[in-house]
């Protein structure tokens, strides 16, 4: 037997074989209506937590900001004494006092219920919201 007609029988067989495995599987789920709903309700959950949480590390993590120079943004705090808080919100009288004497970054939001996003004078500006 030569070198080419001996791998043409092997793929051959490997193809029956294979041919043969799948029938046997479908017989053996046929024969097993509830075993084969669960396996299938388990990958349909399973491929879908698995897409959902790539979807969101994709978002969150991988993607870079949607600005020209992200590592420009910063947030504000204020230190308030009277209630011993270090990093308190930012209350927003002061803030529009703190935007009008700045002379680094122009560019520059109000702040939220959570937290202030100040922006570089070339980045683009976005309202950040807290939760």
């Amino acid at each position: 037997m030569t070198d080419s007609t001996s791998r043409r029988g092997w793929n051959s067989a490997l193809g029956s074989d294979f041919a043969a495995d799948l029938r046997y599987a479908a017989r053996a789920l046929m024969s097993a209506p509830g075993f084969t709903i669960a396996a299938v309700v388990t990958l349909a959950i399973g491929i879908g937590a698995n897409t959902a949480i790539f979807s969101a590390v994709d978002g969150v993590l991988l993607k870079p900001l949607p600005f020209s120079q992200p590592d420009r943004i910063v947030t504000v705090f204020q230190n308030d004494r009277k209630k011993g808080v270090p990093h308190d919100d930012v209350a927003p009288g002061n803030f529009v006092d703190w935007r009008e004497r700045n002379t680094t970054s122009p560019d520059s939001r109000p702040p939220n219920h959570s937290h202030s996003t100040i922006l570089a004078p070339t980045a683009r500006s976005r309202s950040t919201t807290g939760t």
